[in-house]
């Protein structure tokens, strides 16, 4: 029998009965994994004004995420969180992230989802030991059951509808897959299946092309294969064109307007539609991230979300940059961030005036800042590379900063809780 756990939406009350107002703010979430195996998966909140590093905790009385925390999706009202390490999927309230209801049976292995008309499409590996059990569960949102499974190759992967259909990457789990997918919404079945290079990784579409971005098999493979970049027309499933990338392996592939962004190691490039050609340069590179270089990557708006895994134990890095490769912000949010989503969430405190009214000030500054308030409050400073290079309790005398060099810095101020994110100038 399925377990089908449900919160009533009173819940939402309860959760912010200790807060006297809200107000609604545009910003994105960051998605954590946190470490496989224990239950450190987690949300964070970002805007140009607030962070919150643990947006769900904060939002749900520090009930825990869940194991591993892989993909999200949203409808009208709900985000729903596919969590590989539980072998659920959690409904929040959209703008509150307040928890709404949990399906824990039926999700083996649970990896990518995608959301039409009422019905969830997630991307499941089963039994990562058996290359034959790999599915994509259909689920009515309504009852939270699984209404059929399609079989899907080994390692299937990112999931991305396309009008009445849906293309899935099999990157492979444990192998090295090298197909798409296309399945039939109206039948679930697959009708068609595109022959990709190694390791498609992610895909894209415009509506009319689909970009698929293959990694190729890595170094330790016992044969090292390379990246592709192959266009199919979506009309009849045909190969239009393909980059090959000689001796590198990309990912995180984006589309912005008519350009394709994606990363190399730690360079992040962006091309035309139409080129035929990767360019001699990156649009830039970071210095510092983990082991395996960009962890996530997702463009909204007019932004490049870039995600610092780190040491995958320790809170790592959302890093955000301008179409230009300019690095706007750098904020530390939970462990192992992986993706990033537009949202409006509905903040709480209980005196959004002592936050959100923060200055800093003088600025441009040589010498010391002050900030408006007379609360206690924790001072963070972060350079443009992100890295932390001041950190106090606020002083009214003011911040000195006469020992850093010139340059943009983020300040991070922390007041009941509430962060604010300040960009200030040294001279």
């Amino acid at each position: 029998m399925k377990k089908l756990y449900k919160f009533p939406l009173a819940l939402f009350a309860l959760l912010f009965s200790v807060s006297i107002s809200a107000q609604l703010t545009n910003g994105v979430l960051v998605l954590n994994e946190g470490s496989f195996g224990t239950d450190n998966a987690e949300i964070s909140f970002l805007s140009e004004d607030w962070l919150i590093p643990a947006a769900f905790a904060n939002a749900n009385v520090n009930t825990p995420l869940g194991d591993t925390a892989q993909s999200m999706a949203f409808d009208a009202s709900h985000a729903y969180v596919v969590l590989n390490g539980s072998n659920d999927l959690k409904v929040l309230d959209k703008q509150t992230l307040s928890l709404q209801a949990i399906m824990s049976i039926g999700l083996a292995n649970p990896r990518y989802i995608a959301i039409s008309n009422g019905t969830a499409y997630i991307t499941c590996w089963g039994d990562a030991g058996n290359a034959a059990d790999d599915y994509v569960a259909v689920v009515d949102l309504q009852s939270l059951s699984i209404t059929t499974t399609i079989a899907a190759p080994e390692g299937v992967e990112r999931i991305l509808q396309i009008g009445d259909k849906l293309y899935v990457a099999n990157q492979g789990g444990y192998g090295y897959g090298n197909t798409v997918s296309v399945i039939d919404m109206a039948s679930n079945t697959v009708t068609a299946t595109l022959e990709t290079g190694d390791v498609p990784n992610s895909i894209v579409s415009d509506g009319s092309v689909l970009y698929v971005l293959c990694g190729g098999k890595p170094f330790w493979a016992l044969e090292e294969t390379f990246g592709k970049l192959m266009k199919f027309n979506v009309s009849d499933n045909s190969l239009i064109s393909e980059i090959n990338f000689a001796d590198k392996h990309p990912s995180n592939l984006e589309l912005y307007g008519d350009y394709l962004i994606f990363s190399i190691d730690t360079d992040i490039y962006k091309i035309t539609l139409g080129d035929t050609a990767l360019p001699a340069n990156p649009l830039f590179s970071i210095e510092e991230v983990g082991a395996y270089g960009v962890y996530g990557m997702d463009v909204i708006g007019d932004k490049i979300y870039v995600a610092d895994a780190g040491d995958y134990v320790n809170p790592g890095r959302a890093l955000v940059y301008s179409m230009d490769g300019s690095l706007l912000s750098a904020h530390s949010v939970s462990v192992t961030p992986n993706s990033f989503y537009a949202a409006e969430l509905l903040l709480s405190t209980s005196n959004p005036k002592d936050v959100a009214a923060i200055t800093v000030y003088p600025n441009p500054t040589a010498e010391k800042f002050f900030i408006n308030t007379e609360k206690s409050a924790a001072i963070r400073i972060y350079d443009i590379s992100g890295r932390l290079v001041k950190s106090q309790q606020y002083d009214p005398s003011g911040v000195n900063v006469s020992d850093l060099n010139s340059g943009i810095y983020m300040v991070e101020i922390t007041i009941d809780n509430q962060k604010r994110i300040k960009r200030i100038s040294i001279k």
